[in-house]
């Protein structure tokens, strides 16, 4: 487990390039992972440093209704190049684009228009509701009481940002509120710069803007490795329970080691009458350590189907927001 969601690599090409973005408050040297759209496209036009930049902004546990059945789902609002920066093509149908962008008074939460807004949705959501990703395709569903075209299916495990399942257009980026902290950004950096200068020239970006702006007084710009910001809310959890199995394990081992060692002091006659028979020191040994590993593989191969079982146990019973639980 601590394998598959705090060490392996990031499912994206280019994986190792992906940041979040975030508000940087000077006044108390803390990240926060909220942006106000002024500041967004500030940071989008730093061509230098981003390849992509994109938004994103919504709610979990939006009323829904699938095929005549309630339920809930996460929403996020998204920006033209958002599932352009995680690189990966659509298990089904297309992914939102620039010409999806949804006009002001638009979109599910405006619940005054009939306009079909176009979404992508999960793909474990899509399975889970119409039996596969190409079945979704083409389907329509309520939204906060708002009809909703399905135009694609996200690849199978994506679900960024934590576990939303679904994302629509979002409007155009406000420009001019700096104070109005509602998007999460993330971006995907040029190709041979390092997240250190990314954020060295960022931070010159940030200073600029706090002496520009009044409401830019106090902020400027952090970049977070995107896998760290992914997993952050488990980290120390996970690395405590790594701990405790290891620590297990080492005690197991010690007292094995100890009953074997009791077990051959009863069986120094065994051994005295085999080297009287003519066994070498060589082939006591090998005795010895035959049996030790046939006693290794047995525990070794009840250790792998028990592990196998335990850790579907563990994705079965795990909260939605686990990080990387599809890994």
């Amino acid at each position: 487990v601590v394998h598959a969601v705090l060490l392996a690599p990031l499912d994206y090409p280019h994986g190792e390039r992906l940041v979040a973005v975030e508000t940087l408050w000077t006044s108390t040297v803390q990240a926060n992972t909220d942006v106000s759209g002024p500041d967004f496209l500030d940071w989008q036009a730093q061509k230098n440093v981003f390849e992509l930049l994109a938004h994103s902004n919504g709610e979990d546990e939006m009323a829904t209704t699938v095929n005549g059945r309630g339920s809930f789902g996460n929403l996020r609002s998204v920006s033209a190049d958002f599932f352009e920066v995680f690189g990966l093509p659509p298990a089904a149908g297309r992914l939102l684009t620039g010409a999806d962008t949804l006009r002001p008074a638009t979109g599910p939460l405006a619940t005054d228009t009939p306009t079909l807004v176009p979404a992508v949705v999960g793909h474990s959501w899509a399975v889970t509701n119409f039996g596969s990703a190409e079945a979704a395709v083409d389907k329509t569903f309520v939204l906060y009481r708002n009809p909703v075209r399905i135009v694609g299916v996200a690849a199978s495990g994506f679900q960024h940002p934590d576990a939303t399942n679904i994302w629509i257009p979002n409007g155009p980026t406000n420009r001019t509120n700096r104070n109005a902290q509602t998007y999460q950004v993330v971006g995907r950096l040029r190709a041979g710069i390092s997240i250190t200068g990314a954020q060295a020239e960022m931070h010159v970006v940030g200073d600029r803007l706090a002496a520009q702006y009044p409401g830019n007084r106090f902020k400027n710009v952090a970049l977070i490795p995107l896998q760290e910001r992914v997993t952050g809310s488990v980290q120390s959890t996970l690395w405590m329970l790594m701990a405790a199995a290891g620590l297990t394990l080492v005690i197991g081992c010690a007292n094995i080691a100890n009953l074997l060692l009791a077990r051959s002091t009863i069986r120094t006659r065994e051994m005295a009458l085999r080297s009287a028979l003519g066994a070498g020191r060589g082939r006591l040994v090998r005795q010895l350590l035959t049996e030790s590993g046939v006693l290794a593989g047995a525990a070794s191969l009840a250790g792998i189907v028990l592990a196998y079982v335990l850790v579907q146990g563990l994705v079965a019973w795990s909260p939605a927001n686990l990080p990387r639980l599809d890994g």
